[in-house]
């Protein structure tokens, strides 16, 4: 998970790679996945933004424009 967050907040290409599906990385491919196909929320902002706001499935990442994005589609937020 580490390694997939740090990619994502590096602005990083994160598809899922043969080494994690060794058996005890199965969850890591997993989540990889389901972040891959849209079904995490991905906010964006210059301040950090409560955790008690946003969706339980998320990832924050400091950016100039207060965004979020899920499914594939990003849009301006108020935090």
């Amino acid at each position: 998970m580490a390694i997939l967050r740090t990619k994502i907040l590096l602005g990083e290409d994160y598809m899922t790679n043969e080494l994690y599906k060794e058996l005890l990385n199965f969850d890591f491919l997993n989540i990889s996945i389901f972040i891959k196909n849209g079904f995490f929320h991905i906010y964006e902002s210059p301040e950090k933004i409560d955790w008690s706001k946003i969706q339980l499935n998320s990832i924050q990442k400091q950016g100039n424009e207060p965004t979020e994005c899920y499914k594939g589609s990003c849009k301006t937020i108020n935090n």
